[in-house]
C-alpha cells in the first residue's frame, strides 16, 4: 500500500474577513438595522444576524440591547428580536418635507432681503422730494381758508403768514 494514497487532504474553507472598516461598530450596527427592516415584522433570529453580518456575536449583542434602550426594537426571546421603530417610508416623507422647508426658508430669506433692500433704497432715495416749502402748503389753502399756514420742520414749528 502506498502511504500517499491513504491520506486524505482536508482544506478548511473560511469565509473573506471583512476589513477593519467594514467591521467597525457603526458599519455593522447600520447593516444590522438594515437586516432588521428587511425581515419586517418578523423577528430576527441573532443566530442568523451573527453569520450574515460576519460579526460577534456580543457586538451583535450589544447593538440589540443599545437599540432596545432607544426603543427601536423588542426582544421576542433570547435569540429573537423584532423591530418596532419607524420605517423607511416615514423617514422618506420626513426628508422630503425638511427639503420642502429649507426651499421655503430660503425663498423666503431672499423676499426679506429684497424688501429690506426695497425700504433702504426707497429711504434714500426720496430724501430730496421730501421737501415741501411754505409756499406750497400756502397755495394749497388758496380761496376761503385762513391766511395763516403751520409747517412742520425737522425739529421745530414755523409760523408762515400769506
Amino acid at each position: 500500500m502506498d502511504p500517499g494514497k491513504d491520506k486524505k487532504l482536508f482544506v478548511l474553507v473560511q469565509k473573506p474577513k471583512p476589513s477593519r472598516k467594514m467591521r467597525s461598530l457603526a458599519v455593522l450596527t447600520r447593516n444590522f438595522v438594515q437586516l432588521l427592516q428587511e425581515v419586517g415584522n418578523t423577528a430576527l433570529d441573532l443566530r442568523y444576524a451573527v453569520e450574515t453580518l460576519c460579526g460577534h456575536k456580543r457586538r451583535i449583542y450589544d447593538i440589540t440591547n443599545v437599540l432596545e434602550g432607544a426603543g427601536l426594537i423588542a426582544k421576542i426571546s433570547k435569540n429573537h428580536v423584532k423591530w418596532i421603530g419607524g420605517d423607511d417610508a416615514q423617514e422618506v416623507a420626513l426628508k422630503s418635507e425638511l427639503e420642502d422647508l429649507d426651499r421655503q426658508e430660503l425663498m423666503l430669506d431672499q423676499e426679506k432681503l429684497f424688501v429690506e433692500e426695497s425700504i433702504r433704497s426707497m429711504r434714500e432715495g426720496c430724501t430730496s422730494l421730501a421737501y415741501v416749502t411754505d409756499e406750497d402748503i400756502c397755495n394749497c389753502f388758496s380761496g376761503n381758508v385762513p391766511s395763516l399756514c403751520w409747517i412742520f420742520y425737522v425739529r421745530r414749528f414755523v409760523c408762515v403768514a400769506a
